[in-house]
């Protein structure tokens, strides 16, 4: 008994402390605050391994309403995303560390290998289906709400 309370309690605690880091692979949530004062709720699955990064969206078929992947490369850098394998156009979302969007590569073309650039150091990018920010009006220096960036 001792044992399994041990275990509960153990988990509770990193749970708790481990912010981002204890959702890897699983499902985090973010808000998109728009600049005409709205805060669009979406739920991420969080990318973070090598392997995940690396992977992504490639084969999916769809990205249902109101989800995305969430990238989080660990603190800001350039990065370069593609398109490759992956088969339906994605809106990119490239976020600074203080969770503001620097960029947005909407309707990426699928399968295409050319690279799609962040315009600086970012934290983090979200895919969306593509067309997402177009219909949602999420603009160029919007915030995104999340853990990762120490806000909701």
């Amino acid at each position: 008994m001792w044992r399994t309370l041990r275990l509960w309690a153990s988990a509770l605690v990193l749970l708790a402390a481990g912010g981002p880091a204890a959702w890897a692979a699983g499902i985090v949530p973010v808000v998109f605050h728009t600049a005409d004062g709205r805060a669009l709720a979406y739920r991420m699955e969080l990318e973070q391994s090598q392997a995940e990064l690396e992977h992504g969206l490639m084969g999916r078929k769809e990205v249902p309403p109101h989800t995305g992947m969430l990238f989080d490369f660990g603190y800001a850098r350039p990065i370069s995303m593609w398109m490759k394998d992956t088969l339906i156009p994605l809106d990119m979302v490239f976020i600074a560390e203080d969770g503001r969007i620097l960029s947005i590569a909407a309707r990426t073309v699928p399968m295409s290998l050319a690279i799609i650039p962040s315009p600086g150091p970012v934290r983090a990018v979200i895919e969306l289906a593509g067309g997402t920010c177009e219909r949602e009006n999420i603009r160029d220096g919007d915030r995104v709400g999340a853990a990762l960036f120490g806000t909701r």
